[in-house]
C-alpha cells in the first residue's frame, strides 16, 4: 500500500515538473511570447481603463513570471509609466482566503512622469488608484500583500503644471534619480495600509541627496502611525522612534 502511495506521489510531481517545464519552453517560443504580451496588455487596458502595452512575458520556475518593455498612458493618452522589466512570483494557493500574496516582485529600470494640470483637478496617476480600489464589503475585501517589492534605477518626473518653478527644492516640481528601494506591503486594504519602507535612496535634481531612510506606516481612514524613522543625509541624520 506504502508502495502504491509512493508511486502515485511520484507520479503527480513529475507531471506538474512536465506542465511547468512545458510552459516555460512555450513562453520562450517568440510568438507565445507576443500573444501572452497582448493578452496581459489587453487585461490591464480593461482594468485601469487607458492605454497598456507589453512587450513580452516569460516563465521561470516556481510561479515566476518577467514582463519586459511595460508601457502605460494616462487619461490623456500621454506617457505615464515605462517599466523595462518586471518581475513576480506569486502564491496562487492565497487566491481562496481572499488574498493575493507576491514573494518577490523586482521593478527593474522604470520611468514615471506624474502631473496635475490644476488645483481643482486630479493627478494623471489617479485613475489607477481608483481602479485598483475594492468597493466590495471589508469582510470580503482582498488583502494584497508583496514581500518585498524591490526598486532599482527609477526615475521619477512629478510637476504641478499650474504652478511656476523655484531655483531650489521644490516640492511641486520634481525630478527623481537613482531611485533605489526595499519595500514590504505587508497588507493594502482599500481603507487601510501596513508598510515597512526597509531602504529607500535617490537624488533630486535641487542636489538633495537622500542615502537611505527606512521607517514602518501603520495607517487608515482615520490615522497614520508612522515609527522606527530613520533618515540619513550626507553630513545628518534623523531618527525617531515614533511620528
Amino acid at each position: 500500500m506504502n508502495r502504491i502511495f509512493r508511486n502515485i506521489l511520484l507520479y503527480v510531481i513529475e507531471a506538474v515538473v512536465v506542465c511547468n517545464l512545458l510552459l516555460i519552453l512555450a513562453l520562450n517560443i517568440p510568438y507565445v511570447q507576443g500573444k501572452v504580451g497582448s493578452m496581459a496588455a489587453d487585461f490591464l487596458s480593461d482594468l485601469l481603463q487607458t492605454e497598456v502595452s507589453v512587450g513580452r512575458v516569460d516563465a521561470g520556475m516556481l510561479n515566476q513570471i518577467i514582463i519586459s518593455d511595460v508601457e502605460v498612458r494616462d487619461r490623456q493618452h500621454q506617457p505615464l509609466l515605462s517599466i523595462q522589466r518586471l518581475t513576480g512570483k506569486g502564491d496562487i494557493f492565497m487566491l481562496g482566503k481572499n488574498q493575493i500574496a507576491f514573494n518577490t516582485i523586482p521593478l527593474l529600470h522604470f520611468q514615471a512622469h506624474l502631473n496635475q494640470p490644476a488645483a481643482d483637478k486630479p493627478t494623471n496617476f489617479q485613475f489607477i488608484i481608483d481602479a485598483l480600489s475594492s468597493d466590495t464589503p471589508s469582510e470580503t475585501q482582498t488583502n494584497v500583500r508583496i514581500n518585498p517589492l524591490l526598486v532599482r534605477d527609477g526615475e521619477v518626473f512629478f510637476d504641478k503644471t499650474y504652478l511656476p518653478k523655484k531655483d531650489k527644492l521644490d516640492t511641486n516640481h520634481l525630478h527623481i534619480q537613482d531611485l533605489n528601494a526595499h519595500i514590504s506591503l505587508k497588507s493594502i486594504l482599500k481603507d487601510s495600509i501596513q508598510v515597512r519602507l526597509r531602504q529607500l535612496s535617490f537624488r533630486e535634481a535641487s542636489g538633495l541627496d537622500l542615502r537611505n531612510i527606512n521607517l514602518n506606516v501603520e495607517a487608515n481612514q482615520h490615522e497614520a502611525l508612522i515609527s522606527k524613522l530613520n533618515i540619513n543625509l550626507p553630513h545628518s541624520a534623523v531618527v525617531l522612534d515614533t511620528l
